[in-house]
């Protein structure tokens, strides 16, 4: 029976003639393992690159959130008025976000909302003791709203959600907790879990979505405010759902509504305006730009290492010009000629392939352990199997491609008995463009790079105004069944640094402490308004309760007055201390500090209205906020006089150093108490500058890859053209050209090509500068140096790249060329 028409080709197909040619590019690679090697490592190289690139953007960044529908979710903020003086608020970019207060939080739950169909706050990280067996083990728990869950789309893997009405006596366990701690019994569940000072019923087992809320939250607990606290206690994650029909930009302006009129009754919302931003775009916006400079790097990569492949093919080819004219003439076909070109190109492409899919998955390892732990869904990232299938595709496409050009390139060549063809240099205009357009590609990516390394660079060395080198800390909350007023809290703190101190450690405790991601740490403090008098304008300010040798501790340097000491704990008087910042913007301008000193300012909100407070010292300022956000006023009060539990023990020393001393004194006051493990408190500046090290470890491997690779790429063309010049440098030697005009005019033609290529790419950068702004912060910092610097060592590094084909040309030998003509 006669095949169909469509499969003749089939039939018609020399499968052993195909099979013979692929054994025969095989034995040719073999022969050549300096030229194997550059190809297959080269397209390993860049195939490695780009699936890890991809694989990290599109595991962090591109796919979707694992919770339903992720663009209803959003992310809710108070703006902070832009002009305190008119209490007129922009909701645009510049304006300043705050997490919420509880009275608003319970506003906004008990609103009936057109655009959104729940609400919920959100607080991660959370301590807690659990009690198990006669002993205790510290555990991270999150505190939400019962409708948490309905907003992602979370449904237990055992058990029940918490019912409404005994919410806060039930407990979830996560199900990473459940697996590692309980060994998966499924027992656990209706048992009683003793956490801290409460006995909770575990009602169910839940997988928390990937990247949100967090990966280190054991339990989950239900919190309900009843509204009374102040409203200028900004301290709440929120996030709500968006009803089907309707777009976050409607909800924000329902709720930007909602909030100016609590402004016509509450003042402390006069002016302020809300927003809600996606929730997956809010939590990606500090590694967006980094991951688009990611994802656009590996593309590159992609496309200098198949470029600068075509150009080693090439090369060889001019080279192996001998062979295919000896072959033509012996009676092999056009067609025998590409089947072998095409064996041979998919031969290397495989094992590139395979090679950089191996290398990869080795490397992506590696990699997780180098980023920073807070980037959301890094521990998801790995080479998948479809990953490595469409890689492998990538791979064959390449090869294919590499057959059809290598042929095309040597195709010029015609059957000769005993004299060499005369060969033309096919499309070396075209291959010059593309390597031009890798060098101005490169210097483009590099520009980027070195950009953001310039300004990570600059934010590190940005004075914080405290000392964190040699300072340790832990962090506890003093349980309310057993420290139910201030009186005992603060004097189990005081036990505890006065054992210190008699042991010869300095120590000191902090409601909130600089640049430490907790819920009420010095990134997250809300601002409280305040004004000199009714004429003056309202400046917001941070409230820092310390005890007596914080400053010392800290490193921060008192420039007037004087420090807390034992007298403002046990008097009745109102004393504070003052930033310098504060002073210059509560004081008219330019009031020296040492004037401020005796001087009463206004009541402090922040301590429940208190009398107008004293000023007994001024010290300098420091960014509780990070290095990136402007200096907030500060103001601290002795610890006693408003202590809500939580706190921070700073002790200088190093953990190994003070660990067992540490222990052995709070054994002493509490041998119950609930401590995190003493930390290095640079620990926690780290993980502020997480996505900045994100960046800098990024852009160390892409700059240096896009750096070789465009080398590689130039290399390759200049090798190109010495070997299809042979016979005229041959000629021109042979009449009288010399090793050094010769070498000149291939490093010429090197040096054009890295000239236009690095000028192209650094035009090109400070074209698209105003759209980097929008994805990196501080990336026109660099201003005109760096990327000027940068095109010169990317040129610089690519005319480096044509001294060998340079060397090459000019030992050229012209007997053996004019004997092969």
């Amino acid at each position: 029976m006669a095949l169909r028409p469509d499969r003749d080709w089939i039939r018609r197909w020399n499968w052993a003639g195909a099979v013979s040619d692929l054994r025969f590019g095989v034995r040719t690679l073999r022969r050549n393992p300096l030229y194997t090697t550059g190809v297959a490592g080269t397209l390993a190289l860049g195939l490695a690159a780009a699936l890890i690139t991809f694989a990290v953007a599109w595991r962090v960044w591109l796919a979707p959130m694992s919770y339903p529908e992720p663009e209803r979710v959003v992310r809710l903020y108070e703006l902070e008025p832009l002009d305190s003086t008119t209490g007129s608020s922009d909701v645009g970019a510049q304006a300043r976000r705050q997490l919420l207060s509880a009275p608003v939080l319970k506003g906004f739950r008990e609103h009936s909302w057109r655009t959104i169909e729940a609400v919920s706050a959100v607080l991660t990280g959370l301590p807690g003791e659990w009690a198990r067996d006669g002993d205790t083990q510290d555990i991270s728990r999150a505190a939400v709203s019962p409708e948490f869950f309905g907003i992602l789309g979370i449904v237990p893997t055992l058990g029940r959600l918490p019912a409404d009405l005994e919410a806060e006596a039930e407990v979830l366990l996560t199900e990473r907790f459940w697996r590692t701690d309980l060994g998966a019994d499924p027992d656990v569940v209706g048992s009683e879990m003793i956490l801290g000072d409460q006995a909770l019923r575990v009602v169910g087992v839940v997988r928390l979505p990937s990247g949100y809320p967090g990966p280190s939250d054991d339990v989950v607990t239900i919190i309900k405010w009843d509204g009374d606290e102040p409203r200028i206690l900004r301290f709440i994650e929120t996030i709500a759902r968006v009803r089907p029909g309707y777009s976050p930009l409607e909800a924000r302006a329902e709720v930007n509504a909602f909030v100016a009129a609590l402004g016509e009754i509450h003042p402390e919302h006069r002016g302020w305006g809300m927003d809600a931003v996606g929730l997956a775009d809010d939590l990606m916006r500090p590694f967006r730009g980094v991951l688009a400079l990611l994802l656009a790097a590996g593309a590159t990569f992609l496309l200098l290492a198949g470029v600068n492949v075509l150009g080693l093919v090439a090369a060889r080819r001019v080279e192996g010009r001998q062979d295919r004219s000896i072959r033509l003439a012996l009676g092999a076909s056009e067609g025998r000629l590409l089947r072998g070109s095409l064996g041979e190109g998919l031969v290397l492409a495989l094992v590139g392939s395979i090679t950089g899919v191996v290398v990869a998955s080795w490397l992506i390892g590696p990699l997780r352990a180098l980023v920073p732990q807070n980037v959301p869904r890094l521990a998801d990232v790995a080479i998948t199997p479809p990953l490595v299938l469409g890689w492998l595709s990538v791979g064959v496409a390449l090869g294919l491609i590499i057959g059809v050009s290598g042929y095309l390139v040597s195709r010029g060549a015609k059957p000769s008995v005993g004299r060499a063809p005369v060969w033309r240099a096919v499309g070396v205009g075209g291959r010059r463009a593309l390597v031009v357009g890798q060098i101005a590609l490169t210097t483009l990516l590099t520009a980027g790079a070195a950009a953001i390394l310039h300004n990570a660079s600059r934010l590190r060395a940005i004075d914080l105004g405290f000392e964190a080198e040699g300072l340790s800390m832990a962090r506890t909350a003093l349980p309310g069944a057993r420290y139910s007023s201030p009186e005992l809290r603060w004097n189990a703190w005081r036990a505890i640094l006065d054992g210190l101190h008699a042991r010869g450690i300095p120590a000191a405790v902090a409601e909130n402490t600089p640049m430490y991601n907790s819920p009420m740490s010095g990134d997250n403090v809300p601002p409280f308004p305040i004004r000199a008098d009714a004429a003056s304008e309202e400046i917001f300010y941070q409230y820092h309760p310390v005890s007596a040798d914080y400053f010392s501790v800290m490193g921060i340097d008192v420039l007037a007055g004087r420090a807390f000491g034992p007298v403002d704990y046990g008097s009745s008087a109102d004393v504070v201390i003052v930033s310098e910042e504060f002073v210059g913007r509560y004081f008219p301008p330019g009031t020296p500090v040492e004037r401020v000193l005796g001087r009463v300012i206004g009541p402090v909100p922040a301590a429940g209205g208190a009398p107008a407070p004293t000023i007994v010292g001024v010290v300098a300022s420091s960014r509780h906020q990070g290095p990136d956000a402007p200096v907030m006023p500060d103001l601290y009060v002795p610890l006693s006089r408003w202590f809500a539990g939580a706190g921070t023990l700073l002790v200088k020393g190093e953990p190994d150093q003070v660990a067992e001393v540490v222990a052995t004194v709070v054994a002493q006051v509490d041998p119950d108490l609930s401590w995190t493990p003493l930390v290095p408190y640079t620990s926690h500046l780290e993980e502020w500058f997480a996505p900045l090290r994100l960046q800098i470890i990024m852009i160390g491997v892409l700059g240096s890859l896009g750096l070789g690779l465009a080398a590689l790429g130039l290399y390759s063309v200049m090798a190109y053209q010495v070997s299809a010049r042979r016979q005229e440098l041959g000629i021109r030697k042979a009449v009288g050209a010399t090793e050094g005009k010769l070498m000149r005019g291939v490093l010429a033609s090197g040096v054009t090509m890295a000239a236009v290529g690095a000028l192209i790419g650094l035009g090109t950068w400070y074209r698209l500068l105003p759209f980097s702004r929008e994805l990196v912060d501080g990336i026109d910092s660099a201003g005109y140096l760096v990327p000027l610097s940068v095109a010169l060592i990317v040129g610089g590094s690519c005319v480096l790249a044509t001294f060998l084909p340079a060397i090459r040309a000019a030992r050229v030998d012209p007997v053996v060329t004019l004997k092969g003509d």
